[in-house]
Formats: structure tokens, C-alpha cells, sequence
């Protein structure tokens, strides 16, 4: 099983569960970044569902773990593409073969996403003030 977007889900539940998984939760966001396998297609939707699957499969894969407000659904078909592997329940490997990363540059990468988040987040409470 796997979680992704739910059709129905609008943009601002799919940018904050994004933002959620990517900074607070620490899921490992880097391939969704520019120049990973991921990344394409460049769109909200793609990212989110990468973000997802990756909490969840952290998470045990348990139906809890892909709720994100209404914003995921469970699926049984692989949403794996090209080079763009998306994790199963115990295979913690998200990056293709063929690709090769550092220590430092994964860890530096997921801290801006962080620092990003964390600004996203802070920009959407002001907005309700």
C-alpha cells in the first residue's frame, strides 16, 4: 500500500500537509528537490504525494498515518515512476540506483526544507491573525 493526494483535496491541505511531513515530522524530502528524481513533475500535487507516502511508510503504514486532514488516500497501485521511487513499509530506499548523495548534502538539504516549512507555517498563522 501506498498514500498520495486524494483528488479532492485543495491546494492549501496539500501545502500544508507538504510543509507538515517535509519540516516537523522529518521525512526525507530530498528527492523532491530540483535536479532529483522526484522533483518532475514540478507541481504541488506530485511533491505532496511524495511527502505523504514517505510519513507513512515511516509511520508503519497504518491508516492514521495517511489521513493528513482528508488530504491522502490509501491506494494499492504503485505510484513509482521513471527514476522516482516511492517507499514500501520497511524499504527505506527513496532514491534510485543510479543516483548518489552524501551525508552533508542530504542533511543540509533537509534542514533548509525545514527552515522553509517552518517560515510557510509561520507566514499561514500571521495570515489569521
Amino acid at each position: 500500500m501506498w498514500c498520495i493526494v486524494s483528488g479532492s483535496a485543495s491546494a492549501a491541505d496539500l501545502q500544508n500537509g507538504l510543509s507538515w511531513a517535509c519540516g516537523p515530522m522529518n521525512v526525507d524530502c530530498l528527492a523532491i528537490q530540483p535536479s532529483q528524481p522526484c522533483f518532475e513533475p514540478n507541481s504541488l500535487a506530485s511533491h505532496a504525494s511524495y511527502a505523504f507516502n514517505s510519513y507513512y511508510q515511516q509511520n508503519g503504514a497504518t491508516d492514521i498515518a495517511c489521513t493528513f486532514g482528508g488530504a491522502g488516500v490509501r491506494t494499492n497501485k504503485n505510484p513509482s515512476y521513471d527514476n522516482c521511487m516511492y517507499t514500501t513499509f520497511g524499504n527505506n530506499k527513496t532514491v534510485a540506483a543510479n543516483s548518489t548523495l552524501s551525508p552533508s548534502t542530504s542533511s543540509s538539504s533537509v534542514q533548509g526544507i525545514s527552515v522553509c516549512a517552518l517560515g510557510f507555517m509561520l507566514m499561514a498563522s500571521f495570515s489569521f491573525l
